[in-house]
């Protein structure tokens, strides 16, 4: 990911931080609080994906006039001119996601099993909680300490339901038989390799599937995502060298976390205290 700018604005409750990520095709991402702020006629190569976290947008799109409130998600397609302001005095906070056209129609791709041309969202606002949330929680990925695979799964979650749900081609997933033994096999590599940053797109490929499909077959067998199966091994782990009085900063490179914030933050996402607390508490 690439260095994280923060911008002030002109209205002093103002602010806005904008940043790339070059993992993902150059994946830009926007997390912003506007007031008097105003988006003039403009357009964007790729797509504009976001989240209205609080108050509303007022935009012009494609001929019309839109009100995107709190919860809702917006969907623009490239090459559209569109604006931007607030729909009153209290302004909107949202994340925005720029994803590539390429991007897109890979993932499209891969859902249909089909070559898919641009996708094309003729909504640009939609009410659905599900789709805010996938989309926020790619966006606090993509702006925290996150391996790889926690980032690959949550933007093939969070994509590929805007595309099977609200497209033009409303991409439907192609069948695929479930073949427990190799999703076991997965699981038995995760175990095997708890330490290593794995790619979504290494585990797809050793056993055959896409990314999209063997993430959605992998949690229909397992109930978690890879991402959070991993975690769960690496927790276990962690709490078996917590009890052996190793030391949490240890701990943290020892079994593959970014760095101490990233395993604080999911150690107590799993155990409910921080690796210190429970370092504690265990002695």
């Amino acid at each position: 990911m690439s260095h994280q700018n923060d911008h002030a604005t002109d209205h002093p409750n103002e602010n806005a931080a904008f940043w790339r990520s070059a993992e993902f095709d150059g994946l830009e991402l926007l997390r912003a609080t506007y007031f008097t702020h105003s988006f003039g006629r403009h357009i964007h190569e790729g797509f504009a994906v976001g989240v209205i976290e609080r108050g509303a947008e007022k935009f012009f799109y494609r001929g019309e006039h839109f009100t995107a409130g709190s919860g809702t998600v917006v969907l623009v397609n490239p090459g559209e001119i569109h604006t931007g302001h607030a729909a009153g005095p209290a302004g909107w906070t949202y994340r925005m996601l720029y994803p590539s056209v390429a991007l897109l129609e890979t993932i499209a791709t891969e859902i249909t099993g089909q070559r898919q041309g641009m996708p094309f969202f003729p909504s640009p606002v939609v009410y659905d909680p599900q789709a805010s949330a996938r989309l926020r929680t790619l966006h606090r990925l993509l702006e925290l300490p996150a391996t790889h695979l926690e980032r690959q799964c949550a933007l093939y979650a969070a994509f590929g339901l805007l595309l099977t749900r609200y497209t033009i081609y409303n991409a439907q997933p192609k069948v695929l038989p479930a073949d427990n033994r190799l999703i076991q096999q997965a699981v038995e590599y995760l175990r095997a390799h708890i330490t290593e940053n794995i790619s979504l797109d290494t585990l797809a490929q050793w056993l055959g599937y896409s990314p999209f499909h063997f993430l959605r077959l992998f949690k229909q067998q397992t109930g978690l995502p890879p991402h959070a199966y991993q975690n769960h091994l690496r927790i276990q782990q962690a709490k078996t060298l917590l009890a052996q009085a190793v030391p949490p900063v240890q701990i943290a490179t020892l079994l593959g976390f970014v760095d101490q914030s990233h395993f604080n933050r999911r150690f107590k996402q799993v155990v409910g205290v921080a690796p210190g607390q429970y370092h504690v508490q265990s002695h």
